[in-house]
């Protein structure tokens, strides 16, 4: 039984697929990265959710949730000129 193209003897689609990717150049196409910003940081981060019915009263009970952030940086280190935060979208 032959293996069909792009596909290692092994079987391992996974592994083609991964050497077919060009993971840079999808990263290039990110929005996140336009105007010379550059990825400084991205992990998911707990955040404390609360609910309030005005600004002086908040709720006792907040929901704890995972949101993958990114912060963007843009100049040269040592010396930047701006920051910004996003939630990432996975």
């Amino acid at each position: 039984m032959s293996a069909s193209p792009g596909v290692p003897p092994d079987g391992d689609e996974s592994t083609a697929a991964a050497s077919i990717v060009d993971y840079p150049a999808i990263e290039e196409m990110d929005p996140s990265l336009v105007d010379g910003f550059q990825l400084f940081y991205e992990r998911e981060v707990p955040f404390e959710l609360r609910s309030a019915t005005s600004v002086d009263v908040p709720t006792e009970v907040g929901a704890l949730e995972a949101i993958r952030v990114k912060i963007l940086v843009q100049g040269e280190p040592g010396k930047l000129q701006a920051l910004k935060m996003e939630r990432a979208v996975t």
